[in-house]
């Protein structure tokens, strides 16, 4: 069993989940920008077409790592189990469906409140909020595992020769990715403690040096 969040581990998770709010924002401030140019529309439309357009390159990003991973990750070496925090993701599923079913409801009852613009969002909202429960299932069944060519990392691949340095945090392990930008590098994963020999003798195999700091 993995013990409590070490206060390291909380940090390095809310640094990384700034980066979706923020992808968000720029997602929607340069798609608002690009109708705006390309339809001459008012920028009361366009910012919602924008924001209705916004998840679009998440999902896409989301889906497009997924299925490279599953397709370059190898044979199976070791699973190390499901999500520790698959729960949340399932909460999330059950979120965006009703997600959806609240924005049919209002396309179908109040379609007179809506301009062309508006149910172009909402509609947009209907589809993406679909895909977002799918996206959501795929993190909440996915596993740990130690493949051939590296780590799956639940839904995506840190390959071997991409893992920079490693350090253990009690239950946690530590991931330094290269990156060129060392803050958008950094992962952390819970490892049960019955794997974490085996696992340090891979990362040991492959070269990843251990960073004590």
């Amino acid at each position: 069993m993995v013990k409590g969040v070490p206060t390291s581990v909380r940090r390095r998770k809310r640094q990384n989940a700034l980066l979706i709010p923020v992808g968000l924002l720029a997602s929607w401030a340069l798609l608002t920008a690009a109708i705006l140019a390309i339809f001459t529309q008012p920028v009361s439309g366009s910012a919602w077409a924008g924001l209705g357009l916004s998840p679009g390159p998440l999902l896409i990003t989301l889906f497009t790592v997924w299925v490279y991973s599953k397709a370059r990750a190898g044979p199976l070496v070791l699973d190390c189990g499901p999500h520790p925090e698959r729960w949340f993701y399932w909460m999330m599923v059950v979120m965006w469906l009703c997600f959806t079913y609240t924005n049919g409801v209002m396309i179908n009852a109040y379609p007179e409140r809506l301009d062309r613009w508006g149910t172009i969002t909402v509609n947009l909202w209907v589809v993406f909020s679909i895909l977002l429960a799918i996206g959501s299932a795929v993190v909440a069944v996915s596993r740990f595992q130690v493949r051939e060519n590296g780590l799956l990392l639940f839904w995506w691949l840190l390959k071997w020769d991409r893992i920079q340095s490693h350090q253990w945090d009690e239950d946690y392990l530590l991931l330094q990715a290269k990156t060129r930008f060392p803050a958008l590098g950094r992962t952390a994963v819970a490892v049960p403690g019955e794997f974490r020999l085996r696992l340090e003798g891979f990362l040991t195999e492959h070269g990843v040096v251990q960073n004590d700091a």
